[in-house]
């Protein structure tokens, strides 16, 4: 697995949680790490993944609730009204970070059977292989649409209302249904409050930026 130098596991951010379950959002490695500028001008820190137990299947969320209840300061664009906002940092994202991705099954280790090679326009997707599967990443919004592409990939094809809307590289997906096979490592991380200070693309390494400090 890619974890960064000298860890077992990911080093833990904030949790999520409500009465039934929780979500520790893990560090992503420096390198997956971003400040994204919207068109307006609004500057969002990507620094966490959601991650849970993956008792052998991926890791992620894959539930309903997990995203009607996301948000907060830590994924500031959930919410039903913030879909335009997840699909225009989805395609910032890889803008910048597009290096890192590829097709899927391009590395030889990981979970590769869920992995969606292509979107439903037939145009190959690249995928990000984070912590040893090809599920990382995700600008997860909101639930409800189940015209979505679904991906991962359901080989019982048994969809339901329990699947959460998100966006990757600039196109709609769907999580097919609550199961742990079917989880993604959807990103967290705020909006920054010092709109001055920081700006996009600037040369500091984004994990000296404390984002306890740095939101809003």
């Amino acid at each position: 697995m890619n974890f960064p130098e000298g860890q077992v596991v990911p080093e833990p951010g904030p949790s999520t949680s409500d009465d039934k379950n929780q979500v520790t959002l893990w560090q992503l490695p420096d390198d997956y790490k971003a400040i994204l500028e919207t068109e307006s001008g609004e500057l969002y820190g990507i620094y966490y993944s959601a991650w849970s137990d993956p008792n052998n299947d991926n890791p992620g969320v894959s539930a309903t609730k997990w995203v009607e209840g996301a948000g907060d300061a830590n994924v500031p664009w959930a919410g039903q009204g913030n879909a335009d906002l997840a699909r225009e940092l989805s395609t910032l994202y890889l803008k910048e970070k597009g290096s890192f991705m590829a097709p899927c099954g391009q590395n030889t280790e990981g979970t590769n059977t869920t992995c969606v090679e292509r979107n439903s326009n037939n145009e190959q997707i690249d995928n990000l292989y984070l912590y040893g599967y090809w599920n990382g990443g995700g600008f997860a919004y909101w639930t409800g649409d189940q015209t979505a592409q679904v991906r991962p990939y359901d080989k019982d094809g048994k969809p339901n209302k329990s699947q959460i809307n998100y966006y990757w590289n600039g196109d709609l997906f769907t999580t097919p249904r609550t199961a742990n096979k079917l989880r993604i490592q959807a990103f967290a991380g705020c909006k920054l409050k010092d709109q001055e200070t920081i700006s996009s693309g600037k040369s500091i390494s984004t994990s000296a930026l404390a984002p306890a400090e740095d939101c809003e």
